[in-house]
């Protein structure tokens, strides 16, 4: 399991891109102040195979998706805002914080399952189950920050078109939505 070594770095860094995508808004400040603290030690996974699962993996993997999607999109000349780009790359996996009440994941506290699969992590039961990405629209929506709609159906469908919950959005995605699966795959893909 890798050590962010700099949280404090990574969370000025997250922040600032966080104030830069969704503007330096009373909601987005509100926001930022009511979850920053649990978005610092909250991880993107929960074994230590997988990539980002570390205290600061969610800020690091949401930073590395958006330096791939910019890249993607410059290098396809595609025609989509970098604003966009922004709000989609650091808002879709937001919902691995949890509700406003819990958090998504907690610390394992079985030693079987931390030494035998490496799971550091594991699904909080007092947190309902949903598709991430729409805990992730939620939490942005009960915080008054506003999405377009190309913009929300990106972030729904950031895990993949394959997946069960966006099978109704068939195989037809926007330049957006394709960026932001590409980039998911690229970033969590590579060690």
């Amino acid at each position: 399991m890798e050590n962010t070594s700099d949280l404090e770095g990574l969370w000025a860094k997250y922040s600032s891109l966080f104030k830069r995508a969704f503007g330096d808004t009373d909601n987005v400040n509100n926001f930022l102040e009511s979850f920053g603290e649990r978005i610092i030690v909250c991880p993107a996974s929960h074994k230590s195979d997988q990539k980002y699962c570390e205290p600061g993996g969610l800020m690091k993997q949401s930073v590395d998706i958006a330096i791939a999607m910019k890249k993607i999109g410059e290098s396809l000349s595609l025609d989509v805002e970098p604003t966009s780009l922004l709000k989609v790359a650091l808002g879709h996996d937001l919902g691995k914080i949890g509700t406003p009440e819990s958090d998504y994941y907690v610390p394992q506290d079985s030693d079987w399952h931390r030494e035998k699969l490496g799971a550091y992590y594991k699904f909080n039961d007092k947190t309902p189950r949903m598709p991430i990405t729409h805990m992730s629209l939620h939490l942005l929506a009960s915080a008054g920050i506003v999405l377009t709609l190309d913009e929300t159906r990106a972030i729904t469908t950031s895990h993949g078109p394959g997946r069960d919950e966006n099978k109704s959005y068939g195989y037809v995605n926007t330049p957006l939505q394709s960026v932001v699966q590409s980039a998911r795959l690229l970033t969590i893909q590579t060690k």
